[in-house]
């Protein structure tokens, strides 16, 4: 039985994340073409960063909104969502910006304000953090901010904001799916040390709060970053850094695949070395949060959608159910390594709970209060009118009478 899997990213030189990119060779196709004016080139190898525009990311928020609008559509159409068809238009664009806002918003200043903030950066480069590294984004910023989102278009119109909701959650939970697959294939929120019997378990690249990769160098810790060079270029460079407080191992990357070093014995040939620090066997958390916040979740929302009899309730199921199972993820999960340190080496924020064990015990209330309040309170959706409703026949004014000009009086249905 193999004890410890490597996680791709570590060991198959074509695997990568990024799908295209724009850099000084053109538009580069999954780190391996470049297509410009001159052709097709093999870029393989080649240091040309550029600007990510699509990544795997990306493309797993993409899918989840188009989950969005089909379930929308159809939900519709099938008679159970009782909206008029342009209105489904307007609740994707109002959950796509509110997550975006909401997600990116609630990791900047929860999980990595130093990142964003207090690092010594020009304004150009902290701008082209916060709108051009999507990667970094929070769940429980998405739902606070889909919650105000649709509070606040309700307040503007009495749209069945509720009933909506019910629909968008479900989405969520789909969302959940892709967003924690992205995750796997990025080698990100990976999980806590696992037992040496698990098949299951995988190495992954050790990065900082900053998102920098950690090295080894003769003993000495560096991180490879982004510096300021004094034309106003940035470039990477290799810069001296704290080290990793948890179990990890050393890989030298080659042209023969990834060979791994004992840090405690490191061979005479690797002394002086920049070894990459990666993690010692992981659970592969992502997973089993795709499958507690995601398939599970969405399977059972989609179970009960024509058994809850009130609006309201179906999204409250999927915040305690979100919640619930994030929870319980989170015991897999390491925490955040942005609350590391050589005094608390896990990253834990209060006893064993880590930040997103609490964001979740607030958000399991809200969903609990959620389904206690509409099964009481919520409209009954068999009762629910399609909205907005039919405008008044009104007739348009002409001089002082009401009537349109040149058209013919109305008729008293009593003179028939």
């Amino acid at each position: 039985m193999i004890g410890a899997l490597d996680h791709p990213q570590l060991t198959h030189d074509w695997f990568t994340t990024v799908l295209l990119r724009v850099g000084g060779r053109g538009l580069v196709i999954y780190e391996r073409w470049a297509l410009s004016f001159s052709g097709i080139e093999d870029v393989r190898g080649v240091a040309d960063r550029g600007e990510v525009i699509l990544d795997v990311y990306y493309l797993m928020y993409l899918i989840s909104f188009l989950m969005v609008f089909v379930l929308f559509r159809r939900w519709r159409e099938d008679g159970w969502l009782k909206v008029r068809k342009h209105v489904v238009y307007d609740a994707v664009f109002m959950s796509l910006t509110a997550t975006l806002i909401g997600a990116k918003a609630a990791y900047i200043l929860i999980y990595n304000p130093d990142f964003y903030f207090k690092e010594p950066a020009t304004t150009g480069e902290m701008l082209r953090r916060i709108f051009l590294n999507w990667s970094g984004m929070a769940s429980h910023g998405a739902a606070f901010a889909i919650v105000l989102g649709a509070f606040l278009w309700w307040l503007k119109s009495r749209a069945p904001v509720v009933h909506m909701g019910d629909v968008g959650c479900t989405a969520g939970a789909f969302g959940a799916i892709c967003v924690r697959l992205a995750n796997f294939l990025n080698g990100e929120l990976y999980g806590r040390e696992a037992p040496g019997w698990l098949p299951w378990a995988m190495h992954f690249e050790v990065r900082n709060g900053r998102g920098n990769k950690l090295f080894v160098q003769e003993g000495r810790w560096y991180e490879l970053a982004s510096v300021a060079q004094p034309d106003g270029t940035m470039a990477r460079q290799y810069v001296e850094t704290q080290p990793y407080h948890l179990g990890y191992e050393l890989v030298q990357q080659g042209a023969g695949g990834a060979r791994h070093v004992d840090p405690a014995a490191v061979p005479s040939d690797l002394q002086h070395v920049m070894l990459q620090v990666i993690t010692s066997p992981r659970h592969p958390s992502q997973l089993y949060q795709c499958l507690l916040e995601g398939v599970l979740l969405f399977a059972f929302m989609v179970f009960m959608r024509k058994r809850v009899r009130r609006a309201g309730v179906l999204a409250g199921i999927f915040f305690a159910g979100y919640a619930g199972a994030r929870f319980i993820g989170e015991f897999f999960r390491e925490p955040d390594k942005q609350f590391q340190s050589a005094e608390n080496p896990l990253g834990t924020v209060l006893g064993p709970l880590s930040m997103g064990q609490l964001l979740s015990l607030g958000m399991l209330a809200f969903g609990l209060g959620v389904i206690a309040y509409f099964l009481r309170r919520g409209r009954l959706i068999s009762e629910i009118e399609l909205w907005p409703p039919e405008p008044p026949a009104s007739a348009a004014k002409a001089g002082g009478d009401g009537a349109l000009a040149g058209s013919p009086p109305p008729v008293d249905p009593s003179s028939r």
